[in-house]
């Protein structure tokens, strides 16, 4: 009698060819769309948060509003911005700030930029609209928001996310932030000294004497008291007498700081900060019926025109770094590298409203609210476009900038394994710093 031979167990190969015979799975494709989708808008928090909090404003404006039940004018005006420059020191690297501030041609072109280019170029498009009879406060707030400074939270987290140089863009923002506290309310004061804007200029009737001395109180205890100190304190050559706040939070504590940073994710909580910067002047524009009072014609050209602009300076900034398809000597040295022209692409056009939003209610301390807040309605407007457009355009620098990215990446491992002995710490602290930002 004879035995049937033993079927062969099922190999590997016959597995993966059955798997291509079935038909695909219609609840794993759903799946991975969904969870696509799902990290697509994780992604965009900052933008799905903003709009709830406007939503919120325009229900509610009463919370936030100049007097309402949190005093805005305190808690955001003071408590927000002050955290959101307490968090910017606790994320830089003194030894990384060092490094590169000389790098003057970045300095020059980002700052130059953005106090003299951007400036004129939007006072140009508000003196057209002020001949077409827009809003004339609604167009002062635009020339005012040409003459501020970079913004600051959204700057580093896009440049790091796009691979670009987030110490070069640390650097623009701090230099930035500090001089447009002394150069704006003069560049405003500058642009609008002429007859038809003579009215609603800054100073117009006390001069600028009042306006610093509100800025000397207000600002430095929000911007410039929480950088100074902590950076100053990171030199431990230095003396620390009078450097409390930088002296507690870094040199005492350096080990607590760090794991504060990294459990509290505090650079998430400088975007909320600044969100709860444009939900407070939102909420003074509702409450005030500052866009009641103001034309649609008005706001369809300031949105417009603060979008097309933003995308207008990010390619004049990128012409004037890389100089594409000029090939001389002096352009290959003039040329910046990859890194730093993302760096400077988002800092160069970037429009701040955490100090931007402070310095309009102190260039405009005797204005009633509704004036206010029309004249905040160009840096918010800007600034939400700004964000939008920055998430669009992360993708495509990124995309851009991959090889030089990658190099940098085994350049840097290589000197982590080859650092020298007496300094073993110093590439593994930057790179905690620049991953806490």
């Amino acid at each position: 009698m004879t035995h049937a031979p033993a079927a062969e167990p099922p190999t590997a190969a016959s597995n993966d060819a059955n798997d291509a015979n079935d038909p695909p799975n219609p609840t794993s494709r759903a799946g991975r769309v969904a969870s696509a989708f799902l990290h697509f808008l994780l992604g965009q928090w900052v933008l799905l948060t903003m709009g709830l909090f406007i939503l919120l404003a325009y229900f509610f404006p009463h919370v936030g509003t100049t007097g309402g039940s949190i005093r805005a004018e305190y808690t955001v005006a003071w408590g927000a911005v002050g955290l959101i420059f307490l968090i910017a020191g606790l994320s830089l690297d003194i030894a990384t700030l060092l490094a590169g501030l000389p790098h003057w041609r970045a300095h020059a072109v980002a700052n130059v930029f953005s106090f003299l280019v951007a400036p004129a170029i939007m006072f140009g498009f508000a003196t057209a609209g002020r001949k077409a009879g827009l809003d004339t406060y609604v167009l002062a707030g635009m020339v005012v928001t040409g003459c501020m400074p970079t913004t600051i939270a959204s700057n580093v987290t896009c440049t790091m996310n796009a691979g670009g140089s987030t110490e070069l863009a640390s650097i623009e923002v701090i230099l930035g932030n500090v001089l447009g506290t002394f150069i704006t309310p003069l560049l405003a004061r500058m642009f609008m000294d002429s007859p038809q804007w003579a009215t609603i200029a800054p100073g117009s009737g006390t001069g600028v004497t009042p306006i610093y001395i509100r800025m000397a109180k207000q600002l430095s205890a929000t911007l410039i008291a929480p950088l100074v100190s902590i950076l100053s304190s990171r030199d431990q050559g230095r003396d620390p007498n009078g450097q409390i706040v930088g002296l507690a939070l870094q040199y005492c504590f350096p080990g607590p700081v760090s794991r504060i940073r990294r459990v509290l994710r505090l650079a998430k909580v400088a975007s909320l900060m600044v969100i709860l910067c444009v939900w407070e002047n939102f909420c003074k524009a509702f409450a005030s019926g500052a866009f009641k009072t103001t034309s649609h014609a008005t706001i369809i050209y300031l949105c417009f025109i603060c979008l097309t602009l933003y995308f207008v300076f990010s390619v004049i900034i990128f012409v004037i770094m890389r100089l594409p398809g000029i090939h001389t000597r002096a352009a290959d040295y003039w040329r910046f590298s990859k890194r730093d022209a993302i760096a400077l692409c988002f800092c160069g056009p970037a429009k701040g409203v955490a100090v931007g939003a402070p310095l309009i209610a102190i260039l405009y301390h005797s204005a009633t609210l509704e004036v206010q807040a029309k004249l905040a309605l160009a840096i918010i407007i800007y600034n939400g476009e700004q964000v939008a457009c920055a998430q669009l355009v992360v993708p495509l620098l990124r995309r851009w900038a991959r090889s030089e990215v990658e190099e940098g990446k085994e350049t840097n491992d290589d000197e982590t394994i080859a650092g020298s002995p007496e300094e073993p710490g110093v590439v593994q602290d930057q790179e905690k710093c620049l991953g806490n930002k």
